[in-house]
């Protein structure tokens, strides 16, 4: 059986890398105002939802291929080490983004889906048309998926999952909420707080991805 403490650190941390993604202005957040604009707040949620759908398989996907590449220690190692430099990366480049993190403008100038399942499906075109998506579960999900799998199987999979679309459909649903509410802003130093701890935590798994890759290939 999965140690509690184990599956509750791959999901509390799941959720706190997930956050640095889900909270940055990109395409997702950028769909996600302009149809809450239209038709409200649910528009938060549906769009996380074919986001999460669309991870869901490649998590799956990840998991199965990676299954037989856990057997080979020096594999999992160099997936570490990868996962590490671009968490550390990621970190650096959040950290340096904060201080200009004064709000975000809650307008887009993009065209906003109006049914249910227009908008799933602008939740999995979107991701898939970003680039840093695919790299981001290349490397950081990858790594991820080797951990969660390694130290507590399917249960610590489960846990890294949920954790992770929980990130998407709280920044989702609240961006949906303070638009269909009439909120013009949100940041201040609330957001530039959550950027700042989403940083702290990207660094200190990176070290932590980093060394012990490091210490599997060199030991």
């Amino acid at each position: 059986m999965a140690d509690p403490l184990v599956l509750a650190l791959i999901f509390s941390t799941s959720l706190l890398v997930a956050y640095s993604g889900a909270a940055s202005p990109g395409p997702v957040t950028m769909m996600t105002i302009a149809a809450s604009a239209q038709i409200g707040w649910r528009a938060g949620p549906l769009i996380a939802t074919g986001h999460s759908l669309l991870e869901l398989g490649l998590v799956a996907g990840l998991a199965i291929g990676l299954g037989a590449a856990l057997q080979h220690p020096w594999i999992a190692a160099v997936v570490s080490v990868g996962g590490g430099l671009m968490l550390l990366w990621m970190a650096w480049g959040t950290l340096h983004s904060v201080p200009r993190l004064r709000r975000i403008a809650l307008t887009a100038d993009v065209p906003a889906a109006r049914s249910a399942l227009q908008l799933l499906a602008a939740g999995v075109a979107l991701s898939i048309a970003n680039p840093y998506w695919l790299l981001w579960w290349l490397t950081i999900g990858a790594t991820y998926v080797v951990t969660a799998l390694g130290q507590a199987g399917l249960v610590g999979l489960a846990a890294f999952y949920v954790g992770h679309i929980l990130a998407d459909y709280s920044w989702g649903t609240l961006v949906g909420v303070l638009v269909h509410g009439g909120r013009r802003w949100l940041g201040g130093p609330l957001y530039q707080g959550l950027i700042g701890l989403c940083g702290v935590v990207l660094a200190a798994l990176g070290v932590l991805f980093l060394t012990s890759g490091l210490r599997a290939l060199l030991g």
